[in-house]
């Protein structure tokens, strides 16, 4: 008999659903394909919550997954989808939410407050975003800058992290088109949602995490 799986997905507003109107965001969509896919013990918990960062991320998600283990034998997963408010910077450059130089060891403490926790744990990267709606982003303030350049040193530093450990890493940057995008020009619409569970659910299949 198949053992059930459960699978936490750790992040922001993107894993929250932020901006889907039409089916609530690509966890909501993952959550009815896993529950057909695996059978109706498997469970997937969306642990994301807006404006969240790395360092917030510490702060709730080892907590939130040690509450929702069960006594019985499982196979667990946690998915920690990295954010692009990592990247996100104050008036200046030099101000960031999380610093570069932090990003790593900020990785290694998520991973040891996880990793007794689950069997399993996989990174998926941030998503780019439209600049010329994001410098400043006025929907949090005028103060709230986000650029690509920015976000891709985060990624890159989050690709390093894996590959040394051996974490299986997938990568959104650049999926997501003007199309796919929301008027505030950071979040996914429906069709990016869409997009980004299509790319998470093949991308655990292929690799055999599912």
């Amino acid at each position: 008999m198949k053992i059930p799986k459960i699978i936490f997905i750790v992040g922001d507003s993107i894993v929250w659903g932020s901006d889907d109107k039409e089916r609530g965001g690509w966890v909501d969509q993952f959550k009815i394909f896993f529950k057909n896919y695996a059978g109706r013990f498997n469970q997937v918990f969306n642990l994301g919550i807006s404006g969240r960062n790395i360092r917030k991320y510490l702060d709730f998600a080892p907590a939130e997954i040690k509450t929702r283990l069960s006594s019985s034998d499982r196979n667990y997963l946690a998915i920690i989808c990295l954010s692009i408010n990592d990247a996100a910077f104050y008036k200046s450059t030099e101000n960031f939410n999380v610093d570069l130089k932090a990003y790593n060891k900020c990785l290694q403490n998520l991973v040891n407050e996880i990793n007794p926790l689950v069997d399993n744990i996989v990174f998926i990267g941030q998503t780019n975003i439209q600049e010329n709606k994001t410098n400043p982003w006025l929907p949090w303030n005028d103060d709230y800058f986000l650029k690509n350049k920015n976000i891709e040193k985060y990624i890159q530093i989050a690709k390093d992290f894996c590959q040394k450990n051996n974490y299986l890493f997938i990568n959104l940057y650049k999926l997501i088109d003007e199309e796919g995008m929301s008027e505030d020009g950071l979040h996914p619409n429906a069709q990016g949602h869409k997009k980004i569970y299509q790319k998470v659910k093949d991308e655990l299949i292929k690799n055999k995490i599912i």
